[in-house]
């Protein structure tokens, strides 16, 4: 059952992942990071690799415009108290996001 739920929830977020680099292909100068990028390079079964989410790295310069593509395709911004939006564009530039309408 462990397996199956991995093979369902994974194949979601590499759907998610597609839909991304579909709507910023004229652009977009991203890779994915940690667990996609292990689920098909070392591991050789996006299954076998246990993912909660996608991590993308991006370019500042682009950080704007990826972050408008992940809107539109339903993802909210999870801010937090203590590191607000701000701050975090400042410093490293990391931004948390959720889909806001998840169904599994």
């Amino acid at each position: 059952m462990k397996f199956t739920w991995s093979v369902l929830r994974n194949m979601k977020l590499f759907h998610e992942l597609e839909k991304y680099y579909w709507h910023s292909r004229s652009w977009h100068c991203c890779c994915s990071s940690q667990g996609a990028w292990l689920a098909e390079t070392v591991y050789s079964n996006i299954a076998l690799r246990p993912m909660e989410d996608v991590d993308l790295w991006v370019q500042r310069k682009q950080l704007d415009d990826a972050r408008q593509v992940i809107y539109s395709l339903g993802y909210s911004l999870r801010s937090k108290a203590d590191r607000p939006q701000a701050l975090q564009d400042a410093l490293a530039g990391e931004t948390q996001l959720f889909k806001t309408a998840q169904r599994w």
